[in-house]
């Protein structure tokens, strides 16, 4: 606070002693002056001069307090100006740390989804890579499968069978996990049932359920397997695959004609 702005209990009292010299020396140049002031003029003029000082005091004393409350408002002000800094800065230290925290999991997100887009990359190349045989010798790739299997089952359907089981024999070799290897062993029975190979038909329908126990065509080798039992003339042994049908995929396309065939049989 300025010194001039809250003067000094020491200025105060000189201050009151000048003054007071002055109103005294005022009273005498009057009193000499006028030649004719009596002891009670002077007394009253006394009382008054005391009274008004008494009141200046008063007046002194107020603004003193008034200048103790500036002063104390002030310092209170700058202590709360200090405290919203020191909580500004809090909030600032801890913003800086939330940030250097996202940045550190946007880090590891950045690094988890490489990781991901590593394994996605090496599960496609896996994919496009050859499907080895048995024999270990390299084969085509998924695209060309499809496009293999579509050419052998084009010869199934004109009726071309030799080239229908040359197509089927060559895409269950090089293909022996393919999800279109179940169709492929049973097309490949179908032909070799028509041209009057039982046994190897029955061989390779049942591949289907001993490789692929949960492919949708399991139904249907095992109906297509009691049909030959039955045609070779062993009626038990059809029932037998017959009620496998109809008791374990009753929902299949093939479970109602088992159960027609179950009912022939009697």
């Amino acid at each position: 606070m300025n010194s001039r702005s809250a003067p000094s209990r020491g200025g105060v009292q000189g201050w009151r002693v000048v003054r007071g010299g002055a109103l005294a020396l005022l009273v005498l140049f009057v009193a000499s002056a006028t030649g004719c002031a009596t002891k009670r003029d002077l007394r009253d003029l006394r009382a008054e001069i005391r009274a008004q000082t008494a009141h200046q005091d008063t007046t002194l004393v107020t603004i003193q307090e008034l200048i103790h409350e500036v002063e104390n408002a002030v310092l209170a002000q700058s202590a709360q100006d200090f405290d919203a800094r020191a909580e500004l800065m809090r909030q600032l230290l801890n913003l800086e740390e939330q940030m250097i925290q996202v940045q550190e999991l946007s880090g590891q997100n950045q690094r988890t989804l490489a990781q991901l887009r590593d394994q996605v990359e090496s599960r496609r190349d896996q994919l496009r890579e050859p499907i080895g045989t048995p024999g270990g010798r390299p084969v085509l790739d998924l695209g060309q499968a499809d496009e293999d299997y579509d050419a052998a089952l084009e010869a199934y359907n004109r009726s071309s069978m030799a080239a229908a089981r040359r197509g089927f024999e060559a895409f269950v070799q090089r293909y022996p996990s393919h999800r279109r290897t179940p169709d492929a062993h049973y097309y490949l029975a179908l032909v070799l049932e028509q041209v009057g190979d039982e046994n190897a038909a029955l061989a390779e329908l049942a591949k289907i359920s001993e490789r692929f126990p949960t492919a949708d065509r399991v139904p249907d080798a095992l109906y297509r397997t009691g049909l030959i039992e039955l045609g070779r003339g062993d009626p038990e042994s059809a029932r037998r695959y017959f009620e496998r049908v109809a008791n374990t995929y009753p929902d299949s396309d093939a479970a109602a004609t088992a159960r027609e065939r179950l009912a022939e049989i009697g």
